[in-house]
């Protein structure tokens, strides 16, 4: 993460020069992302205080999953982004380790199949902070919405069913230079997250190279990571998980 930042970073001062916000000429406006995102998972679940595996206990790993943004500019500086992502795993395992999950004991040897969904929900308010020829960096400010809940079954033991539900305010900022002039070629980039204290932590940072294709359509590739870890403060329910992959994306704007 530390290298991606840095070479944005580098990136960034290299082709910025400012230049008055009217010069950009765009005061309104919407962009759409919609994204496909083969990620790569991890983590935990932590239950009664005892900790299960997402990989080595229930045998969950990544998949493609979709992501959706999307951006209403309202003024020279202003606008809004709301994003959505619905994470849906699965998995199957045959255990080599006892482990406590709900208040039921999973058995070394016994056979187990295991859903986790999570629906991400972020709306946040968006400020335009440096206006330049080549680009801009805006800080970002919203409320993100976690619905998470991992189920597991097995003919030996039953169902147990974990869930939270929280609110968490986040801030963070994200940029996107024209290195070469121009509207066809562009890297972006954003990082947003908050510390919890004692309750854990959320930060999602990402980098894209984009290319115009049409007058109102762009291509990109890139890289999401998510590192999230939210618990209660006596640590005996919560849920840790690390999201990381490559993604691919069509976005149009106005």
């Amino acid at each position: 993460m530390r290298t991606i930042l840095t070479a944005a970073l580098v990136i960034l001062c290299s082709c910025w020069t400012p230049v008055p916000v009217a010069a950009q000429g765009e005061k309104t406006g919407y962009e759409f992302t919609a994204s496909v995102w083969p990620l790569s998972s991890s983590g935990n679940v932590l239950s009664h205080g005892t900790t299960t595996d997402l990989r080595s206990d229930l045998g969950i790993e990544g998949r493609p999953h979709l992501m959706l943004n999307a951006v209403v500019k309202t003024g020279e500086r202003h606008g809004f982004t709301f994003e959505f992502v619905p994470y849906r795993l699965n998995g199957d395992n045959s255990l080599n380790r006892t482990f406590r999950f709900s208040g039921r004991d999973y058995p070394v040897q016994d056979k187990v199949h295991s859903e986790a969904s999570l629906n991400y929900i972020f709306g946040g308010y968006q400020y335009d902070v440096v206006t330049a020829q080549r680009g801009y960096v805006e800080l970002i400010a919203g409320i993100a919405y976690f619905g998470a809940s991992v189920r597991v079954e097995s003919q030996q033991v039953g169902t147990g069913t974990e869930q939270r539900r929280m609110p968490l305010p986040m801030i963070g900022g994200k940029f996107r230079i024209f290195p070469f002039g121009g509207d066809t070629f562009n890297i972006n980039g954003e990082v947003k997250g908050m510390s919890l204290g004692s309750y854990g932590r959320y930060i999602q940072p990402n980098v894209n190279a984009a290319l115009a294709i049409a007058p109102h359509v762009r291509v990109q590739a890139g890289f999401n990571l998510v590192d999230a870890d939210g618990h209660d403060s006596d640590r005996t329910k919560g849920f840790k998980v690390r999201f990381a992959g490559p993604t691919f994306s069509v976005q149009v704007h106005d």
